[in-house]
């Protein structure tokens, strides 16, 4: 077979052709295959398989595999009514929102990869910061459903960190609704499942950010089924963890399901066929500008 050679390694004719049938599997399925980018580096005369060249198209790409798991089938999404209710039910104190501000707040702005809207206390409406208002969430848990934390011991303050991009699109949402409720377009786990935590991170769209252990915990009150006999366990993709208190903040707070709902961990790099990262969505810029004027 002839050679040539760019950007200074020996590289066969060969190559074109698999980045041929690799972009075509891309079409079909963006999660698999070869980029368009990788296909242009090619032809820019520099080597697509570069180590160097595929971080900077495909961050973490080696870091994801095939997952086909569903949520469980008596698992439904539920209305932000409802949902507030529920939680009122728990949290008594919690102050529910304006019904017309509401409808002209989710009007036609469910983003693309959405799945459902959730009703989530704000952190401070439950305790006195983010850490505490998940610890008291999991006490929650543990009252009414059959549930073991694995982290006992290993859960501090200074243990969790949030990323600034999840804490800042919240900030916003914020102060765009009255009450103590956010609302907030996202998806349960199944967009992400078989990625590594990080590389779902690099995976987000522009306007996604990664949910926390809190907002993780509100959503499995309202949802039990989610994880009940499911395979599809959720990674709480808006928080590092440490775990070891390194200072590395390595690890991603974890939801699974063996027999019981239990509190766990895996390392940001950690591939599992079984594992989905859960995300929420902000709505347009312009939409809040919309809505903080009207």
């Amino acid at each position: 077979m002839s050679k040539m050679v760019i950007s200074g390694s020996d590289v066969t004719f060969g190559l074109l052709e698999e980045l041929m049938k690799q972009l075509k599997a891309n079409a079909n399925d963006p999660s698999k295959g070869i980029s368009g980018a990788q296909l242009r580096a090619f032809l820019e005369h520099r080597n697509p398989f570069d180590q160097g060249e595929i971080e900077k198209v495909l961050p973490y790409a080696d870091e994801e595999t095939l997952s086909c798991l569903r949520y469980p089938k008596e698992f439904g999404f539920m209305g932000i009514g409802y949902q507030a209710e529920n939680l009122q039910g728990i949290f008594p104190h919690l102050k529910g929102f304006d019904p017309e501000q509401v409808v002209r707040y989710i009007c036609n702005t469910m983003p693309k990869c959405g799945e459902a809207w959730a009703a989530i206390p704000k952190p401070d409406k439950i305790a006195e910061n983010y850490y505490e208002a998940f610890q008291t969430v999991l006490k929650e848990i543990s009252q009414r459903l059959s549930f073991s934390n694995l982290l006992e011991g290993k859960l501090e303050h200074n243990s969790l960190r949030l990323p600034s991009k999840g804490g800042t699109e919240l900030l916003q949402m914020s102060s765009v609704l009255e009450g103590d409720f956010f609302l907030i377009p996202y998806q349960f786990g199944m967009r992400h499942g078989g990625k590594s935590n990080r590389r779902a991170r690099v995976c987000f769209t522009a306007n996604e950010f990664g949910l926390g252990p809190y907002e993780a915990a509100i959503l499995l009150l309202i949802y039990p089924a989610r994880l009940n006999n499911s395979e599809l366990n959720i990674l709480c993709s808006g928080c590092d963890y440490d775990y070891d208190l390194s200072s590395e903040y390595s690890f991603c707070i974890s939801f699974r399901y063996e027999n019981e709902l239990l509190l766990d961990c895996v390392k940001n790099d950690e591939v599992q066929y079984n594992f989905g990262a859960v995300s929420g969505f902000k709505p347009a810029e312009s939409e809040f500008r919309l809505r903080e004027h009207e």
